[in-house]
């Protein structure tokens, strides 16, 4: 077996400090909140996490909630309210995570996102009623049909963007 030449182990070292360097990015950034956690998510990031989180509404409304009873439904103004802006995000994220993981093998993580994550969020937000009593004057849309944000969305996220960094914190 030969030695490696010097100029092969200088190749070998730099591909290293480059994965380590692209690790410790990684770590400091899920120390920082991570993709999902909002407080911390600058304008980009924070536009793109809106623009999933009302795709993912609009999926989970008229795949789910249309057939339930008005108390189990999203008003259109969710983005409207912080806690109901987390609880979907951490539904999303439960989902993506069930659904999306092209190397997961079969097993329970479908059946795990329904009745530990979707049903007892579901219950959260029509125990918390969320969607009845809005403080700003709004006024609530339940209706049967699936729910896309309502106009003020994009004057909301557009807002919302203003007060962000522009990089990511």
């Amino acid at each position: 077996m030969s030695q490696p030449d010097i100029s092969q182990l200088d190749g070998r070292v730099t591909a290293l400090e480059e994965l380590v360097a692209a690790l410790a990015e990684t770590l400091a950034a899920r120390a920082g909140g991570g993709p999902w956690w909002w407080q911390t998510l600058g304008r980009e990031e924070a536009a793109r996490l809106w623009q999933d989180l009302a795709e993912f509404v609009t999926y989970l409304s008229g795949r789910y909630l249309s057939g339930l009873p008005a108390e189990y439904r999203v008003a259109a103004c969710w983005y409207r309210h912080p806690v109901a802006v987390e609880l979907l995000t951490a539904l999303m994220v439960a989902h993506t995570g069930a659904y999306r993981d092209p190397g997961s093998e079969p097993g329970p993580g479908l059946v795990d996102f329904h009745e530990r994550s979707l049903w007892p969020t579901l219950e959260r937000l029509r125990h918390l009623r969320l969607f009845s009593s809005c403080q700003d004057g709004h006024t609530d849309r339940l209706s049967t049909a699936p729910t896309t944000p309502d106009d003020g969305f994009a004057a909301h996220v557009a807002a919302d963007l203003a007060t962000r960094d522009e990089e990511d914190q």
